[in-house]
């Protein structure tokens, strides 16, 4: 594919370099912090955020915030960086985006960190770490509970109807696939022909509008509520798809996928009622989709052959 590049360069800094020293002193701020934050908040619920209570809550939130942004501009060797990184974005995102979607998603990303192997990797150290990583997790996650009580509503008893809006997210979100991938197939190398025509500035612009109604259908399935045990089988491969689209390495990115798809089955929803069947089907059309999206070059992939053809790979 043609590699996306902008039309202007702006001055990047320089990021800080992180010592593992310096990175265990910034994270046990950022823990203190929050853990005064879920305590501030949870007075100020309780007594109505009046007065200085609401104070204290608005000053907790800025200390939390200026402990994330540090480690959010630092880079380091350590491996546990990459964790921390994830925990101080979730944090970041609940206090300043203040967005019903994207606190959704971080809900169910608490909900589920124990119950998907997904999140496994995403997290590295000793125990001890894993252990403090787990604990500013519960920390977000209570906070999430007081601040969005909507967001952070009790799973409902299962269903058993044929649908659910998790099952009507994730087809959208398997057309969004389609979609994005076709757009994609277009810009590919051996078939974008003069990169100076107009026709290739059209097809780049509906592959960027296509990847970005791609991102906020994958959003929109993490953000879902999840009302039975298929419901949380298609949050795990909508979980799976915003990594392998959020992966800035296309090796680390096919690794992945080969991983995932050597252990496939365990990944499939259990049952041989007709809604674990038909959620089954779904996952096998995911997967052949994620395929068909690794194969493009800008995922780390082939492309297309020399005359240009890739098979279409449609979504009902």
């Amino acid at each position: 594919m043609a590699k996306r590049f902008g039309t202007t360069l702006s001055s990047i800094p320089e990021p800080l370099m992180l010592s593992s020293p310096a990175l265990s002193a910034r994270f046990t701020a950022l823990t203190g912090a929050l853990a005064h934050l879920l305590a501030a908040a949870q007075m100020a619920d309780s007594k109505g955020a009046a007065g200085a209570t609401a104070s204290d809550l608005a000053a907790a939130i800025e200390t939390v915030v200026m402990r994330c942004d540090p480690l959010l501009e630092a880079t380091s060797a350590d491996p546990r960086m990459h964790g921390v990184d994830i925990l101080a974005r979730m944090i970041r995102t609940v206090l300043v985006a203040d967005d019903p979607t994207q606190v959704g998603m971080i809900r169910n990303i608490l909900v589920m960190r124990h119950q998907t192997v997904l999140f496994t990797p995403l997290l590295s150290g000793s125990d001890r770490h894993k252990a403090r990583m787990d604990a500013a997790f519960d920390d977000l996650a209570m906070f999430v509970a007081v601040t969005h009580p909507r967001a952070s509503a009790t799973l409902p008893p299962q269903a058993a109807v044929a649908h659910t809006a998790m099952t009507l997210r994730f087809i959208s979100l398997m057309r969004a696939m389609d979609r994005s991938i076709q757009a994609e197939r277009a810009i590919q190398r051996p078939v974008t022909g003069d990169v100076l025509a107009a026709h290739f500035t059209a097809n780049m612009d509906r592959a960027e509008q296509a990847l970005g109604d791609l991102t906020a259908a994958t959003v929109a399935v993490l953000a879902e509520e999840m009302k039975r045990p298929e419901d949380r089988v298609l949050w795990e491969m909508g979980f799976l798809l915003k990594i392998l689209l959020d992966l800035s390495g296309d090796g680390t990115r096919q690794r992945l996928f080969e991983i995932v798809m050597d252990y496939q089955q365990a990944f499939e929803a259990e049952g041989d009622h007709a809604v674990a069947q038909h959620v089954r089907r779904m996952q096998r059309g995911f997967f052949k989709l994620c395929a068909a999206l690794l194969e493009l070059e800008d995922f780390g992939g082939p492309g297309p052959d020399d005359l240009g053809v890739c098979a279409p790979e449609l979504v009902a």
